[in-house]
């Protein structure tokens, strides 16, 4: 028998009956059965500072007393974000602020993200106060707040074209983080790398998993100077850029 989340009886602002996302346990490993892949791999820690924090260079910025504004397209497990979390409260400067945005289009419940999260006591324990926060409803925008307003979280339980407008202008690092290009078309194409590009800083990065090369055009004709860097485990490449502004 498959496990199922929870089914919300709520209707969207357009009138369609919102649901849970599903989440599987497949081989240890929380598995999109929508997407037909896993959320993350190995015990995701590594994963997530070799993609995305590293890249973007939020623990210089948190110790330097840097407003930092993440936008990020698929919150999936909130892995990112925990990281995230987890990173500025061990560097930040007591003048940093991190302001983080994400949108999703099939939300875990909050039972679902304490089983996806990684068997890591601290991540564990960041979980249960993300959890303690968490929407009622898998639509809508939310914006939650920890460390006495330091840091927000707004999600966006909308489609990513929808989401976009949510987004501030000010974004100054993105988490491209949606499942690969060829099993989630609409969170990679051109119209959605354009509204990243619309609502960037000056100079912001850029990072993500895949090295598509349709992922990396889109970019680079949104205004994004776009290089492949070493992949993380098994995989050779992914695109990291900077922003410098419409081509």
């Amino acid at each position: 028998m498959q496990d199922r989340s929870p089914v919300s009886s709520e209707i969207s602002k357009s009138g369609r009956a919102r649901e849970w996302g599903l989440l599987h346990i497949r081989d240890g490993k929380p598995y999109s059965p929508l997407f037909e892949d896993v959320y993350y791999s190995g015990d995701g820690l590594d994963e997530v500072e070799h993609v995305f924090l590293a890249p973007c260079g939020l623990a210089e910025r948190f110790a330097s007393g840097e407003r930092v504004v993440v936008g990020e397209l698929g919150f999936g497990t909130g892995l990112n974000f925990l990281c995230a979390l987890r990173m500025f409260r061990e560097s930040a400067s007591p003048e940093a602020r991190l302001d983080y945005i994400s949108c999703e289009r099939h939300p875990l419940s909050s039972e679902d993200l304490q089983r996806a999260c990684p068997p890591v006591p601290e991540l564990q324990s960041l979980t249960r106060d993300l959890c303690e926060r968490y929407p009622p409803c898998p639509f809508g925008v939310h914006p939650l707040s920890f460390d006495d307003d330091r840091v927000t979280l707004t999600l966006v339980f909308e489609d990513v074209a929808d989401a976009m407008a949510s987004y501030p202008r000010d974004v100054n690092a993105w988490f491209l983080d949606g499942f690969a290009p060829d099993r989630n078309v609409a969170m990679w194409a051109g119209g959605i790398m354009g509204a990243i590009a619309d609502r960037s800083a000056p100079s912001a990065c850029v990072s993500t998993y895949t090295a598509s090369g349709t992922v990396k055009r889109g970019l680079r004709e949104a205004g994004f100077t776009v290089k492949r860097h070493p992949g993380y485990g098994k995989k050779r490449h992914m695109l990291v850029g900077t922003y410098g502004g419409a081509g």
